[in-house]
């Protein structure tokens, strides 16, 4: 048995300074693990990582204040010592990305944008966000791809907002919402994400991190358990201005590549 559920939640600031959560459970036949950790990166100082590993919570829908409105996400982790609060804009959207006889790749994108606000003992942060949750059945060192592009923008002064994941390998995969809803004719490069006419360029790129799985603080001894294409699979995540005619905002995008 092999499941991975993985909660992604980020928001960056006016000026810049950015916060990025993640809740992790996996299980994998008797052994299992749970962690939760948060990276928070101000301009002009070093960034701070942390994390904690146990019985941590995942982050909770709330129900609908109004119908029409998305129900609001909360994540409280006591073990890291920070409160997030997220208010989306559009409604959650909701893919199987791949599915094999071996299992499949659910992904919900909760919060495509959002108005997110995170309060710690070292540093608030409060600006445009995203959450999303991913859930694996199949084993990911078995996912026909051999590299993953992922991002999301979004513009808090008119809402606008573009989230993106493209799959390049033996089952390739381009998958770009516009707005809260999928458009058909999505591309994906290095510098830039179209969708019909709308067009995000990426500008004064920073990278914030590049690691490698195996690393990752949490993992302990089941690291080592890990098969290669996995535990050495190189991920870089960057934060750039994005720009779409005349509206800009900030961009978290990554890279991952697998050995």
């Amino acid at each position: 048995m092999f499941s991975l559920t993985k909660w992604y939640l980020d928001v960056v600031d006016p000026s810049g300074r950015c916060a990025i959560g993640y809740s992790t459970e996996l299980l994998w036949g008797p052994a299992g693990v749970r962690w939760e950790a948060l990276w928070l990166r101000q301009p002009g100082v070093p960034p701070i990582h942390r994390w904690a590993v146990g019985r941590a919570e995942p982050p909770d829908r709330r129900s609908p204040v109004r119908p029409a409105t998305p129900g609001a996400i909360e994540w409280q982790s006591p073990a890291l010592g920070y409160n997030l609060s997220c208010e989306p804009w559009t409604w959650p959207v909701a893919e199987r990305l791949y599915e094999s006889a071996e299992g499949a790749v659910d992904w919900t994108c909760e919060a495509p944008a959002a108005t997110v606000r995170l309060t710690s003992d070292r540093v608030g942060v409060a600006g445009a966000g995203y959450v999303e949750c991913l859930t694996l059945t199949l084993p990911p060192w078995r996912l026909p791809i051999s590299e993953l592009r992922w991002g999301r923008w979004s513009c808090a002064a008119t809402r606008r907002s573009l989230v993106w994941i493209e799959w390049r390998g033996a089952h390739p995969l381009t998958l770009v919402l516009q707005d809260g809803r999928r458009a058909d004719d999505g591309r994906v490069d290095d510098h830039r994400v179209r969708a019909g006419a709308c067009e995000l360029v990426f500008e004064d790129t920073t990278v914030l991190y590049a690691d490698r799985l195996g690393d990752t603080a949490g993992l302990g001894a089941l690291a080592g358990r890990l098969p290669r294409r996995w535990r050495d699979l190189e991920d870089r995540k960057s934060l750039s201005i994005g720009r779409s005619g005349n509206d800009s905002g900030w961009v978290i995008h990554e890279t991952v590549r697998f050995p």
